[in-house]
């Protein structure tokens, strides 16, 4: 059952990136959502599916219908899929690339400000409440632990706010520095949770295909076998549970733990033989190869990738010329001058290009479909 759930979740991930991102659920014989590409569904009851399966008659939920049904989703909800993410993979490698190259190099506190902000309100379109708010939950112990390690470690500053016992100086600039690098690293974080949602492992083979296929083929590899990893864990643990209940003892939980360490261990070199088969009997490495893409770059892409081109290029050209400088020791300094502001502004608005694009596709949907009379 652990290894058809595995294979299920491959399947709905893999057909969905092929049908425009669509939410695909894989039921069993009771109604309950074995696979999903929502995955917070898994192991939740669905009504319709179980209708289903027990008269064998199609079932058409709509949205005054839900309330009877429960499990099931609006279906424009879940069809729809974010505006940036249809893009071509250029434009999502080369903004995200822009971004974080600003939120690394940059210490300047508004531009860290904007990074961070861009980053949660990707964040949440790309990966939903749920997702941003465990990864913010990890990182708040480690932004708190940076921002106060640099207070107490640190002596530069002149502005000293108090004193340690020993005399040790607790200086504002010390506070500020840590915590603008706390700021840095959630933004990064942040990002990176966005890039990953965004640039799957089909995109990455396509961008480096054919510029460095062992480098594709190592980071599609990697970025498609962490998540499944992670869902293999959660299965053996909930099977191990379910058969032989809660772990109590501590030397209990010592070899709960070696048990799932060698289940994932077996199953790690198990799908590395399947996929060193697989990837052979398709004929990776043979000369003259070709390979298929679903992607082209149209009209709108080649809008954007010039937008992201001259807004990331004046900004980086901008910070490179010290447009954007900013030092914490001695004191607290800036560049400024106007030219700072027209930097912060374009770093602004690049930063919020995804949700821009998001909210001028949402208005051209409601227009399409009052034109249509839906």
């Amino acid at each position: 059952m652990l290894e058809f759930s595995s294979m299920a979740q491959d399947f709905v991930e893999a057909t969905s990136s092929l049908v425009g991102g669509r939410t695909i659920n894989i039921m069993d014989r009771e109604g309950t959502i074995i696979a999903s590409t929502e995955q917070e569904r898994i192991g939740t009851f669905h009504q319709g599916a179980a209708e289903v399966i027990a008269t064998g008659k199609p079932v058409l939920i709509e949205t005054k219908d839900l309330p009877r049904y429960p499990g099931a989703k609006e279906a424009g909800l879940m069809a729809r899929r974010r505006a940036f993410d249809m893009c071509h993979p250029s434009v999502n490698l080369l903004y995200f690339l822009l971004v974080l190259v600003c939120s690394v190099g940059c210490m300047h506190p508004a531009c860290l400000g904007i990074s961070l902000g861009g980053a949660l309100a990707c964040g949440l379109l790309f990966r939903g409440r749920r997702a941003v708010g465990r990864l913010l939950g990890l990182l708040g112990p480690v932004a708190l632990l940076a921002a106060g390690g640099n207070l107490l470690l640190v002596r530069q500053g002149e502005t000293v706010l108090a004193r340690l016992p020993g005399g040790r100086p607790l200086t504002l600039e010390s506070a500020l520095y840590g915590l603008a690098a706390a700021c840095q690293l959630g933004a990064v974080v942040l990002w990176f949770a966005s890039w990953q949602a965004v640039l799957t492992a089909d995109k990455i083979t396509y961008l480096f295909g054919r510029i460095a296929p062992a480098l594709a083929l190592l980071l599609s590899l990697t970025l498609s076998f962490v998540p499944r990893l992670r869902r293999r864990l959660e299965e053996t643990d909930r099977a191990q549970r379910g058969l032989l209940g809660q772990p109590r003892r501590r030397l209990d939980k010592v070899g709960w733990g070696a048990a799932l360490l060698s289940s994932l261990l077996g199953w790690s070199l198990e799908n590395a033989i399947e996929t060193a088969d697989t990837m052979r009997s398709r004929g990776y490495g043979l000369p003259g190869r070709t390979c298929f893409s679903i992607y082209r770059l149209d009209r709108r892409d080649k809008g954007l990738l010039g937008w992201l081109a001259l807004s990331g290029g004046y900004v980086v050209a901008g910070w490179a010329a010290g447009g954007l400088s900013y030092t914490y020791y001695p004191a607290c300094q800036a560049a400024g001058g106007p030219g700072s502001l027209s930097l912060l502004t374009v770093y602004l608005a690049l930063c919020l290009t995804p949700l821009a694009l998001e909210a001028w596709e949402e208005r051209q949907w409601k227009r399409t479909t009052k034109n249509t009379g839906r």
